[in-house]
C-alpha cells in the first residue's frame, strides 16, 4: 500500500511539475512574439512623438500608440486570465488526487480486516478440532471422531464470532471521531461452551 501511494503520489507531482513548465513556456513564447513586440514598437512611437513637430503626424502617432497600448492590455488581460483558470484546474486535481488516495487507504485497510477475519476463522477451525478430540478420545475412539467434528463446528462459530467482533471494532474505529457513545463488552466464549451440552 505504501508503496503504490508513494508512487501515485509522484506520478500527480511529476504531471503537476510537467503542466507548470509548459504554462511558464507558452507565457515566455507570448511575450517574445506578441508583447515585447509591441513594447519595442511603443518605445519607437514615444520616440518619434519627441522628435514631430507636426500636429497631423503628431496625431496618427498618438493614434497608433493607443492601439498598441489597448493591445497589449488586452494580451495581459488574457494571460492573467489563463493563469486564474490554470489555478482553479490545479485545486481541482489536488481534490480529486486527495480522494484517490483516501479511496486506496480505505480499501486496504478493508482488505487487511478481511484477510485477518479468514485468518482467524481458520485457526478457530483447527483449534476446536483438536479440542473436541481431545475431549472426544476420553469417552473412546468413537467419541474422539465425534467430538473432531464437533469441535470444528464449535471453532467455525467461534471463528464466526471473533470476526464479527473484529469487524465491530473496526467500524466503531472508523466511528470514533464521530460519536461519543460507548460500546457494551461482548461476552466471548470459549470453545467448550459451544460444545453440545450433553457432549
Amino acid at each position: 500500500m505504501q508503496r503504490e501511494e508513494e508512487e501515485l503520489r509522484a506520478q500527480h507531482q511529476a504531471e503537476q511539475e510537467e503542466r507548470e513548465r509548459g504554462m511558464r513556456e507558452e507565457t515566455r513564447r507570448r511575450e517574445e512574439s506578441l508583447i515585447k513586440p509591441l513594447e519595442e514598437k511603443i518605445r519607437d512611437v514615444e520616440e518619434q512623438l519627441k522628435r514631430e513637430r507636426v500636429q497631423q503626424r503628431r496625431r496618427e502617432l498618438e493614434g497608433e500608440l493607443r492601439r498598441a497600448r489597448e493591445q497589449r492590455e488586452r494580451l495581459e488581460r488574457e494571460d492573467e486570465r489563463s493563469r486564474v483558470e490554470e489555478q482553479r484546474e490545479r485545486r481541482e486535481r489536488e481534490e480529486r488526487q486527495r480522494g484517490e488516495m483516501e479511496a486506496l487507504r480505505q480499501r486496504y485497510r478493508q482488505e487487511g480486516r478481511e484477510d485477518a477475519g479468514r485468518w482467524l476463522n481458520g485457526g478457530a477451525v483447527v483449534l476446536g478440532a483438536a479440542i473436541g478430540a481431545i475431549a472426544g478420545a476420553l469417552r473412546g475412539p468413537l467419541g474422539a471422531a465425534a467430538g473432531t467434528a464437533i469441535g470444528a463446528v464449535a471453532g467455525a462459530q467461534l471463528g464466526a464470532l471473533i470476526g464479527g467482533e473484529r469487524d465491530g471494532v473496526g467500524r466503531r474505529e472508523e466511528r470514533r471521531g464521530h460519536t461519543k457513545e460507548s460500546t457494551p463488552p461482548v461476552r466471548r466464549r470459549n470453545s467448550m461452551e459451544l460444545l453440545p451440552p450433553n457432549f
